[in-house]
């Protein structure tokens, strides 16, 4: 099986890479290399604070040969040592190595062998799918769990901002996690008690650079498409992040086309602030507008999540096509 989980419930579940009541074959990804020092920095002070299986040691993936395998995967009590090691890069692994790992995972008994992945890579589900060693991924977290992100690196940094700072910070950050690492570790390097920090600091320190996918569904829906596709133009969002806005327009434009419905699922209910208006723009269109609107976001979803460099003219082009 393929465990995979967002950095907080990764912790809350494996606290680090291994088990170390389980010796054998890890095959470990995260999706961002700064988690994946900070796990594999804990991996490291386990061994070091308990005496488990030897000791850690590096390699990377192109210094293992068959020849090394004879050498290191077998158990002591043949002709192996008895250390534990962390391969890094190990997509790099050649074909025939990884599948002679497969092959020896089972004489790992006394010992840990980490495949770390800097990246992902179909030989973890090649292990997952033969049910062998232990296949775990850190998951990239969706735009609405941003406030969760930032808590969890915060509890990294072990930061703890007062409710009315960290709400700022979470509003005006741009949400990733190296943004929010470089920008935390500076107010941290600046400020010794973050409990004295004024608003006005932050504000100093800080641009408010967060693409906010609500607003641009806002412009989208009043139809205000000249300043939706001036966000998108100048927003810094990589291909996932668009992806994953674009699936967020894809379900927002769905929700406008079926607002009778959302009108009588909410009859007599509390309406928020966000259906309000998805009841009021659905006036704005036809559906065929709407339907027109769908498949122009299918199309660019389906572009983002193939990388496809024809994305950005895509983009472009449209913008253009608004200004004139």
């Amino acid at each position: 099986m393929h465990f995979k989980a967002k950095p907080w419930d990764y912790e809350r579940i494996c606290k680090t890479i291994i088990d170390p009541r389980k010796p054998g074959l890890y095959l470990f990804h995260s999706f961002d290399p700064y988690l994946d020092v900070y796990f594999s920095l804990k991996l490291k002070n386990l061994f070091v604070e308990h005496q488990i299986a030897g000791n850690l040691k590096i390699i990377l993936a192109d210094e293992i040969t068959m020849d090394w395998l004879d050498g290191h995967l077998d158990t002591v009590e043949l002709f192996g040592d008895n250390d534990s090691y962390m391969v890094l890069m190990a997509e790099k692994l050649n074909k025939s190595v990884f599948a002679e790992i497969l092959k020896k995972s089972d004489h790992i008994k006394d010992k840990f062998f980490i495949l770390n992945f800097s990246k992902e890579s179909s030989l973890m589900e090649e292990a997952s799918n033969l049910n062998v060693g232990y296949v775990a991924s850190l998951i990239k977290p969706m735009f609405w769990e941003n406030e969760k992100l930032f808590d969890f690196i915060c509890k990294i940094l072990k930061l703890n901002f007062p409710d009315e700072k960290r709400k700022f910070l979470i509003a005006n950050l741009l949400p990733s996690t190296s943004n929010y690492i470089a920008q935390l570790s500076l107010i941290r390097k600046m400020f010794l008690n973050v409990e004295q920090i004024k608003i006005d600091d932050l504000k100093k320190m800080i641009t408010n650079e967060n693409f906010d996918y609500f607003v641009g569904a806002s412009k989208f829906s009043k139809k205000d498409k000249l300043g939706f596709m001036k966000d998108i133009i100048g927003s810094s969002l990589d291909y996932e992040e668009l992806n994953n806005f674009f699936v967020f327009m894809i379900r927002h434009m769905m929700k406008l086309i079926d607002a009778g419905h959302l009108m009588d699922k909410l009859d007599g209910k509390k309406i928020n602030d966000y259906n309000k208006e998805i009841i009021a723009c659905s006036r704005l269109w036809t559906k065929d507008e709407i339907k027109n609107a769908i498949r122009m976001f299918s199309m660019w979803q389906k572009m983002a999540r193939a990388k496809d460099s024809n994305l950005i003219d895509s983009l472009r082009s449209e913008y253009l096509h608004q200004v004139t």
